[in-house]
């Protein structure tokens, strides 16, 4: 009786061993999709900063070059001088166009971080989801152990009783013979 009930006891211990092992790598995981969440923000502003910036490369762009066809168009007639807008308006469409890649650049690599992401949330979502059904599974398990323990315990405590009255009915029996 006594090494039944250390033996139903032992593996009740191992259960919520094991238990309480899931759950915290349960909760791990909780904490990754967290993480992804805020990951998916932070490039939500990135993206939107690249946006920006492709946005004020056009209109510094267009600037450069209304005024350079102004200066054109009034015609200082030096050679030097029209030469020099010429010049500069190749190094402002240069810049331009160093400025649009880099800013579609940022914006690729913002977008694919950004899906990445959100595939990340999504597997942490699924994750999560999957975490909370095996963490329900093992509290309805540990509920179970600890029910049969409890059973096993009343149980052998009964027998217990019933063996020492039975002792003590026997050395009655003895006493008086």
């Amino acid at each position: 009786g006594k090494a039944r009930a250390a033996e139903a006891e032992s593996r009740a211990v191992a259960a919520k061993e094991f238990a309480d092992a899931r759950l915290k790598a349960a909760e791990q995981r909780a904490a990754a999709a967290e993480s992804a969440a805020a990951d998916v923000a932070t490039l939500a502003a990135e993206l939107n900063e690249a946006r920006t910036v492709a946005k004020n490369a056009e209109g510094k762009c267009e600037w450069n070059q209304k005024k350079l066809r102004k200066a054109i168009e009034k015609g200082k007639g030096i050679e030097q001088e029209r030469n020099e807008s010429r010049a500069q308006l190749d190094e402002a469409k240069a810049e331009v166009s160093k400025l649009k890649s880099e800013a579609a650049a940022r914006e690729a690599a913002a977008t694919t971080r950004a899906e990445a992401a959100e595939r990340a949330l999504a597997t942490a979502e699924r994750q999560e989801k999957e975490t909370g059904a095996q963490l329900a599974a093992l509290r309805a398990e540990q509920l179970l152990v600890v029910r049969d323990i409890a059973r096993q315990k009343s149980s052998s405590e009964t027998s217990l009783d019933a063996a020492r009255a039975r002792a003590t009915s026997l050395e009655a029996d003895l006493d008086s013979e």
